[in-house]
């Protein structure tokens, strides 16, 4: 497999940013959906189709869509009922103590694949996903899909929606028959992805999909989660506002977190990695508003775009 092209990680942030359509207005949101699909212009693949979904459970959701291409589709998560910010993802996650403590990964069954407990709860939602009209869960409809025809599956997910990406992906593929396995190119796409997992994990994931591409903005907090739980404490130096001056309570929680775990969690390292640097004060600005900016759906867009449309037309 070749590497990730521009077309390919340009369009996957965008559906990763259509995957926030309507939070609140189910009766709105398909039609919705399609209409922002259909509006991607022909240097993302568009426009685009919608195919599978939106399917929904337990505030994780999940569509398919088909590029103007024919062949090319992509699988786009949403991890999260509402694109919290990251002060309320950190303290969400730090205050349950499901994120230390770490279950086995099966799909497929690697010796030592850990994820955490609460990866696994939405794990379960993505497996319980079903198309509300054709009622076929993932597996069956790429099954269906790829019986006959090759075909490019883009996966893609912004914050816990790229973390769904890896263990999706995995999943997914796990459970394709082999005719549809032999036809089916995944490309993982992922934006502002925590760290879930354990060492194992990260090994099984790069070796399965070399040509993952994997976009991270240096200050941005959710990717230093839970690998350099440092990184998150330090982020802001002044002009900004350090954690603890910002809120004591969650960087007691994050240390303590430090302090109980050894740092087991490792984040995937292969493939493509697009690193920028967002947006940093000139002047006093507290902690939880530049980590919301850099962390935001819209600055990674922006990013991406940059970087696909100069690569595509200089």
């Amino acid at each position: 497999m070749g590497d990730v092209t521009p077309e390919q990680y340009a369009s996957a942030m965008e559906l990763a940013a259509i995957a926030y359509t309507d939070e609140t207005d189910l009766g709105a949101q398909r039609a919705d959906i399609e209409k922002a699909l259909a509006a991607l212009d022909a240097w993302e693949l568009g426009p685009w189709t919608l195919v599978w979904g939106p399917a929904t459970d337990q505030g994780i959701l999940a569509y398919v869509a088909q590029a103007s291409d024919k062949t090319t589709y992509a699988l786009a998560f949403r991890g999260s009922l509402d694109e919290l910010d990251a002060h309320d993802f950190l303290r969400n996650w730090l205050e349950d103590a499901d994120i230390l403590h770490q279950v086995p990964f099966d799909y497929p069954a690697t010796a030592g694949a850990q994820i955490s407990s609460g990866a696994n709860l939405a794990f379960g939602s993505v497996q319980g996903l079903i198309d509300p009209i054709t009622r076929q869960t993932l597996p069956q409809f790429v099954n269906a899909l790829a019986a006959n025809a090759k075909l490019t599956l883009i996966v893609t997910g912004h914050s816990l929606g790229g973390a769904l990406v890896q263990i999706a992906s995995l999943w997914l593929r796990a459970q394709l028959d082999a005719a549809a396995l032999a036809n089916v190119a995944f490309v993982p796409c992922t934006f502002a992805a925590p760290t879930f997992g354990n060492q194992q994990f990260a090994t099984l994931f790069d070796t399965t999909f070399p040509n993952v591409y994997r976009a991270i903005n240096t200050l941005d907090v959710i990717p230093m989660a839970f690998e350099n739980v440092s990184g998150v404490q330090q982020a802001y130096p002044p002009p900004g506002q350090t954690l603890t001056e910002f809120d004591p309570s969650l960087d007691a929680l994050a240390q303590t977190f430090k302090d109980s775990t050894g740092n087991v969690y490792r984040s995937v390292s292969g493939g493509t990695l697009f690193s920028f640097t967002g947006w940093m004060p000139q002047s006093a600005a507290g902690w939880s508003q530049i980590a919301a900016t850099n962390h935001a759906s819209a600055t990674y867009l922006d990013f991406v775009r940059k970087q696909a449309y100069t690569a595509l037309y200089g």
